[in-house]
């Protein structure tokens, strides 16, 4: 997936020629850039692009989140994860 290679259409192009672009959507995969007035309106994806970068996007969340309870002071040392894991073997 490569989202700076979006194929740019106008609204009315995409009206107009709706399965034409969504069978070159199944076949390239590339996002179609829809353009209202020269201005991005929207973007189309397919369905595994689309799922793929809600899965990255949950992925960058939780590292962010990670990197703020760290910066909270909610965290423990590798020390302490080792004393830890110590109880859980006997």
């Amino acid at each position: 997936m490569n989202l700076q290679a979006a194929t740019a259409k106008p609204l009315t192009e995409v009206r107009r020629h709706t399965a034409e672009i969504f069978e070159e959507l199944r076949v390239t995969k590339q996002p179609v850039l829809v353009t209202e007035h020269g201005r991005s309106a929207g973007v189309i994806l397919d369905p595994e692009t689309f799922d793929l970068m809600r899965e990255r996007l949950k992925i960058l969340e939780e590292i962010a989140m990670g990197e703020m309870d760290i910066a909270a002071g909610n965290h423990v040392s590798w020390k302490e994860v080792k004393a830890g894991l110590k109880k859980w073997r006997k």
